[in-house]
């Protein structure tokens, strides 16, 4: 591989023939791709890379060299699909350590016309999952919201750094490249930050009032899960697909009166026996009448 391309770059259009040969190059294409990315890498070298995402994918490996002329690149490598196409990320291998460092401050910069996210290559997957910024209250460093879209960082740091030495100004952006219309300020020591907020907070900016406050971002959600639709208030719906029918019944409708009438029987004598101790009850002059008419 060249030192400031991504491996091999397999294009359909290096390919003569006629169509009859035209499945074939596209097999190559798929299997010249997998080579490449399968191929070794050398992880001793991993503390000199950094991982850039966020890219236009119409930026070549020459491209990102050219909008990075501060830093001192080794060689570019991007992620690529089977077409040869960039997947919009990639890493940079830099001569030393500090470049790495200098590499990592600029995260979030412009880059045509997109913020490009700069961060360390990290291969562990847990540690890839972690928050990267702090969760705790941070007394150096403000966040301004409401700030007017066409709000530069030029003009940020001349509004702020009247309070003191400013030590970072970040504004930030979507990933399509639209700015949020917030900040942050970091100064170098608390006391120049308490400045700002008194000097600053409800100021207005081109009739935009803007909010600052220090920086204090929400708590990590707690470790134990809990019942989303519980905490929501909402109930669980059943699904009435699975829901048991009753069952009809296969005995007569003859059938099931005669024994709904016997058991009605048999209760109101148990009844009745209950209620004189098993004695038999005295028998009227109807009673016998009645017999007796049989």
């Amino acid at each position: 591989a060249a030192a400031d391309g991504g491996g091999v770059q397999p294009s359909g259009n290096s390919v003569g023939g006629g169509s009859a040969n035209v499945p074939g190059p596209k097999r190559v294409e798929t299997a010249t791709f997998k080579e490449h990315e399968n191929q070794e890498i050398d992880l001793t070298k991993d503390h000199l890379r950094i991982f850039l995402s966020n890219l236009d994918y119409s930026l070549s490996e020459d491209d990102i060299r050219a909008n990075l002329p501060s830093l001192k690149i080794v060689n570019v490598t991007l992620i690529r699909s089977a077409n040869g196409k960039s997947r919009g990320f990639g890493y940079a291998e830099l001569e030393n350590e500090f470049e790495v460092e200098k590499a990592l401050a600029m995260d979030r910069i412009s880059l045509n016309g997109r913020p490009l996210f700069i961060s360390s290559v990290l291969r562990d997957k847990e540690k890839r999952q972690k928050f990267k910024y702090s969760d705790d209250v941070e007394p150096k460093k403000l966040f301004v919201k409401s700030l007017p879209s066409d709000t530069t960082k030029e003009e940020l740091e001349q509004i702020f750094g009247a309070f003191g030495k400013l030590q970072d100004v970040r504004l930030v952006y979507h990933k399509s490249g639209k700015f949020k219309n917030i900040a942050y300020i970091e100064y170098q020591d608390e006391s120049a930050a308490g400045k700002a907020v008194l000097g600053t907070d409800q100021m207005e900016l081109r009739s935009h009032i803007i909010t600052v406050a220090i920086s204090a971002p929400p708590p990590k959600p707690a470790s134990t899960a809990i019942n989303a639709n519980k905490a929501l208030g909402i109930s669980k719906k059943h699904n009435k697909a699975f829901e048991q029918k009753p069952r009809m019944s296969l005995i007569p409708t003859v059938v099931r009166k005669q024994l709904a009438t016997a058991q009605d029987t048999n209760v109101t004598s148990a009844a009745t026996s209950k209620a004189t101790n098993g004695a038999s009850l005295s028998k009227t002059n109807e009673d016998f009448r009645k017999l007796l008419l049989k």
